[in-house]
């Protein structure tokens, strides 16, 4: 339900307001530094509001916002009044103490995005809540609030009927500049989850009444596509009609209006009573570079220890800035990174339409290799530059041209569309040596619909859409002519993007409502995300979108991902972690680190994706409560590695050399290793689903497919895995032949511990999933730790190390349950053909979307009635015994089999390739055979057990499918 205010007149000049606004009391920080103060509350900070006057912390209007950014000069007497004051005039060196309250950005796509440019790794600047003790670091209580959000009242009526309403707003009269009707984000004034937009980005209707048609059907096709916070639509006045049907119309030249759907309440009885946070902004905060060839220069120049000082060069970018303490209320994105050295701590970022944070890098012009200008092993040779970076050195400086490559002039552009006619052939995607035949393959490239386009077995994806993002997005950064032509630049440059985002930190953040990722690095290099809360992805567009918690792909170098609690992220297709991809064909993602994350209630097409990674490592994370598969689409598995969409396998199960195939060359990857890592608590959406690992493009043959296509050294090992009846190795889906490359290399180097938590309402949580596991519904993993009171988001996890043992045993209400169908004859309940004698084991749709997906909107509860209790252990957790005992348990007459697990544990398990256990029994036992008449159940292990730790656990089976597992119990034999 949509949170609205009742409007009036004054209502939509105090929305956000505090009832009596107060200049803040700086108290006098207990450390040192050099000192600014932002207060949009300060007595000072008022601005004319009709005929009376508001503060600036109060304002609603960009045209007040641009009066407030002339009051005060950020000393303690006279703070400034707006924060595009204080990160266009900071200093470096000092440290800016905000204010709680609330802070509007500038308007237009890039937000708050003019920051200082002269900061340096021994000056920083600092923007920072004024309560936040760096000493003692925690999320401050109340907020200092960067909101991109305007109030909106006088929406107009469209369609009215006994419980809907349907009303459009066409922008803030005579303040374009705050809302103009062109809508990037909404939601309700008291909220902050974001509200759905019908359809994607730049997509919309072409008038007012398909906008309420689309409202009102609200035909979104694919069922995860719910919001329950509510709907709009764009609409584009003059729009171009779109040539799919998920875009009817594309944005045109002309202004827009927004639609929105509101169900009546008893205080919404018309449109005249909604007030909407609407904005029409891109980025809330944007850190931008400078786009062009020479804008990573300096911080190159310095990490191979040459000073970019003594040549008089600055590359004029937003470098060495932090932030710490902030609530950031996102527009389509919450913070956008293109500079180096920045720092995001302690802060919370939520609302996103997608990426809360977002790294952006470069982006190769031809996405087959990976960007050449702006890296490191172009400078180094021997202690000194070498010649192709002195080359780009002297241009960068003073525009002398290079001695060893030559200038060539960037692609142009006429009307967004890439002009072949005049490319420099060194930007052909196709180099045959005949440059009239390679022009015209550019040519058909451009002019495609299609989602690649080949020139024999070389292809290139998505071909014209790459182009004409270039055009949109990244000639305008080029150095220009005094005619508004591109001016030459260096041949080794040729690429759409000349910067990486290096060097960030972000840590210990709250990230939360996210449409798409909760940190996409698309293009960075050593970024360390560790000891962030990321959580409760939100359905926000319906097109395209399939969230992730952490992505790192796009040439990203050398990125760790540790100490992370994600939850309630779902419907992901590239993985809540995905580690590699596009657009490159190698190097996608390279010596990333995955390692002490915890993942718990999510769901998706695949949990651990590794398109494209090499030399990458997934390590002692915790995965737990997963729901893996998504309705229609074939399931990757609880992990994905290597090609993508297609095979290195002919239709006759012959093998091709994957250079020959076309998207799934691009995606190879090499030396990922997966290890020590727990895996428990999956519920698998259907039996297409059950694989815990595939490997190499999709493929129908089960005996041929999921091969592994890349160069070697695939390492998974000293995983536990436990996937449900059906799973219970480490692998599966992976051919014979493959099975040698899977061979592990890995040392961890020290022993391992038993998992703990330092953050106590994780700990908490767990303890009580393993305590209220045999109530009929206990609440799940995620509830538990969103309801949690007191917590600081963003604690460091404390993950140490992999363990099955009880303190830790998780048999979740999400696990397998087995799919249940009807006889087609007879119409009796049945789990295979066999139990079916006149007639196949048909599908029992009731049963699937009562049982197998439920509401897929959420991680509910399944049905009671899907699932049998655990049984009842009579062996205790903890046992000392000196010789073989009887695992045992109480039984019940409706029982037909029982599954025995019975693993040996190492001590030295994880080190120098040991694994942590070993496999002993994983018997299928006819209940007749091992209960007494009065259902006293048992069996002895397989083997005299030697001394050691062991652990065991038993599920049941009747005519209704398998229970839940029981608690993993360990015992020990002296």
């Amino acid at each position: 339900m949509i949170k609205i205010r009742l409007a009036s007149s004054v209502v939509l000049g105090l929305l956000w307001a505090s009832s009596a606004v107060h200049a803040y009391q700086f108290n006098p920080p207990n450390y040192s530094g050099n000192f600014r103060y932002l207060d949009a509350n300060a007595l000072h900070c008022e601005v004319s509001y009709g005929i009376s006057t508001q503060r600036c912390g109060e304002i609603n209007s960009r045209q007040q916002l641009a009066s407030c950014a002339q009051l005060g000069n950020g000393t303690l007497e006279s703070p400034w009044c707006s924060v595009q004051q204080a990160a266009e005039f900071a200093q470096p060196g000092e440290i800016v103490l905000i204010a709680p309250g609330k802070y509007l950005t500038p308007g237009g796509t890039h937000g708050l995005s003019r920051f200082s440019t002269n900061a340096d790794k021994d000056n920083p600047i600092v923007f920072r809540h004024a309560e936040f003790d760096p000493q003692s670091p925690q999320i401050p209580a109340v907020p200092v609030t960067i909101t991109p959000f305007v109030a909106t009242s006088d929406w107009q009526s469209l369609y009215e009927d006994e419980r809907t309403l349907v009303c459009e707003h066409q922008g803030i009269s005579g303040d374009d500049t705050s809302f103009n009707g062109v809508t990037t984000n909404m939601r309700g004034i008291d909220d902050v989850m974001p509200m759905m937009r019908l359809f994607g980005e730049g997509c919309g209707v072409v008038n007012s009444p398909a906008g309420v048609d689309a409202l009102l059907a609200l035909d979104l096709a694919d069922p995860v596509r719910v919001n329950s916070a509510g709907y709009y639509v764009q609409v584009w006045h003059n729009g171009d009609a779109g040539s799919v049907g998920e875009c009817p119309a594309s944005q045109g030249s002309g202004s827009g209006s927004t639609l929105v759907r509101v169900e009546k309440t008893a205080q919404i009885q018309s449109c005249a009573d909604v007030s909407l946070a609407v904005t029409g902004v891109g980025h809330t905060i944007h850190l931008r570079s400078t786009g062009n060839v020479c804008g990573d220069l300096a911080q190159l120049m310095e990490e191979e220890g040459f000073s970019p000082e003594q040549i008089g060069f600055n590359d004029s970018e937003s470098d060495y800035l932090v932030f710490e303490g902030l609530a950031i209320e996102a527009a389509q994105y919450g913070m956008t990174i293109e500079t180096d050295h920045i720092a995001l701590r302690y802060s919370s970022i939520f609302g996103s339409y997608k990426d809360a944070v977002k790294g952006v890098g470069p982006e190769p012009w031809d996405q087959r290799a990976p960007n050449a200008c702006a890296r490191t092993s172009q400078i180094n040779q021997a202690g000194s530059m070498n010649a192709r970076f002195t080359d780009l050195v002297n241009f960068c400086q003073s525009g002398t041209a290079p001695t060893v490559g030559q200038l060539i002039l960037p692609p142009g552009c006429d009307e967004g569309v890439i002009d072949v006619a005049a490319l420099d052939p060194q930007y052909f995607f196709w180099q045959s040596g005949d440059e009239s035949v390679d022009r015209l393959h550019m040519q058909q490239a451009s002019d495609s619909t299609g989602d690649e386009y080949c020139v024999a077995d070389d292809c290139i994806f998505e071909p014209a859409q790459s182009m004409q993002k270039y055009c949109a997005e990244i000639v305008g950064r080029h150095a220009l002519d005094a005619m508004g032509g591109t001016l030459p630049i260096p041949d080794l440059c040729n690429d759409f993007y000349y910067f990486n985002a290096q060097q960030v930190l972000i840590e210990h953040n709250d990230i939360r409502y996210f449409g798409e990722e909760g940190v996409d690095i698309t293009g960075g290099d050593d970024w360390l995300v560790r000891g962030n809360t990321i959580h409760d992805s939100v359905i926000t567009h319906g097109v395209g979108q399939l969230p992730s918690g952490v992505m790192s792909k796009n040439a990203s170098w050398r990125n760790r991902i540790e100490d992370n609690l994600l939850f309630n992220v779902h419907h992901s297709e590239n993985g809540i972690f995905s580690l590699g991809g596009a657009p490159a064909k190698a190097n996608g993602a390279l010596d990333l680190i995955v390692q002490n994350n915890a993942v718990v209630s999510v769901s998706g097409q695949v949990i651990v994706h590794l398109p494209g990674c090499e030399h990458c490592l997934v390590a002692n994370n915790l995965f737990a409560d997963m729901r893996i598969g998504e309705e229609g689409q074939r399931s990757g598995g609880f992990a994905h590695v290597g090609g993508h969409r297609k095979n290195c396998v002919t239709a006759a199960g012959d093998l091709l050399p994957c250079a020959a195939e076309k998207r799934s060359a691009a995606y190879a990857g090499n030396s990922n290793s997966m290890v020590n890592n727990l895996i428990e608590g999956i519920k698998w959406r259907d039996m297409d689903s059950f694989r815990l690992l595939s490997v190499g493009g999709y493929q129908l043959d089960e005996e041929q497919g999921y091969l592994y296509n890349g160069a070697a050294g695939l390492c998974i090992g000293g995983n536990n895995a436990v996937g449900g009846d059906s799973v219970v190795k480490e692998v599966s889906h992976v051919s014979e032949a493959s099975l040698p490359e899977l061979a592990c290399s890995l040392n961890t180097g020290s022993e391992s511990q038993g998992i703990s938590f330092a953050d106590e309402r994780m700990q908490s949580c767990m303890s009580e999933l393993t305590a209220d596991i045999t109530q009929t519904a206990p609440r799940s993993l995620a509830d538990c730790l969103r309801a949690e009171e007191g917590h600081t988001a963003g604690n460091k996890i404390g993950l140490n190390a992999v363990s099955t043992f009880a303190h830790l045993a998780i048999s979740s209400p999400f696990e397998k349950v087995m799919q249940v169908g009807r006889c087609l004859t007879g119409g009796q309940v049945c789990t295979s053909d066999v139990q079916c004698p006149e007639s196949a084991c048909g599908v029992d749709m009731n049963y699937l979307d009562k049982c197998t997906l439920g509401p897929n909107t959420t991680n509910s509860d399944i049905d009671s009635s899907c699932t049998l209790a655990s049984v009842e252990t009579l062996f205790a957790s903890g046992s000392v015994v000196y010789q073989n005992p009887m695992l045992s348990w109480q039984g019940k007459y409706t029982d037909k089999t029982y599954r025995v697990l019975l693993y040996r544990f190492h001590p030295d398990g994880g080190v120098n390739n040991k694994h942590w256990y070993e496999l002993l029994d994983n018997r299928l036992t006819d209940a007749q055979s091992v209960c007494d008449e009065n259902w006293l159940c048992g069996v002895m292990p397989p083997e005299e057990l030697g001394v050691g730790t062991y652990t065991w656990k038993v599920r049941r089976e009747s005519d209704y499918g398998w229970g839940d597992w029981t608690l993993t119990h360990v015992f020990y034999i002296r």
